[in-house]
């Protein structure tokens, strides 16, 4: 079985069990932390993943930007997709909802993949 290092969004950091090891998960759970850790990755941004297609473009094509509601909606479907769909353990990416607080856009979507569906809920 193929295991991921969980990486704690709301302290930035790589997680550790009490005693300092890492945080490991596998499965369903691993895969929502990749699928976090892609969408929250700006592509090209970091030197790491020059030579490899990583992130999503959520930064630079919207984030700061004022758009119309029909165009953030549609590119941030379109990001998604683009980030998660060839993932190896996903099947497929649909049931969009996507909405404007702001500064702040909540998309909502569920991914079927090998280990059965998720719901993904993030706020970019």
């Amino acid at each position: 079985m193929k295991y991921d290092i969980i990486f704690d969004f709301d302290m930035g950091d790589i997680s550790c069990t009490r005693d300092g090891n890492l945080s490991l998960a596998a499965g369903k759970t691993a895969l929502g932390h990749r699928i976090r850790k892609v969408l929250r990755t700006a592509r090209g941004r970091y030197r790491v993943y020059f030579n490899n297609p990583y992130g999503s473009e959520l930064e630079s094509l919207l984030i700061g930007k004022s758009l119309p509601s029909a165009y953030v909606e549609a590119e941030v479907e379109r990001i998604v997709k683009d980030c998660i769909e060839n993932m190896e353990d996903v099947t497929s990416v649909g049931r969009f909802s996507v909405r404007r607080d702001g500064s702040c856009i909540e998309v909502e979507f569920t991914v079927s993949s090998i280990y059965g569906d998720l719901n993904i809920k993030e706020v970019l």
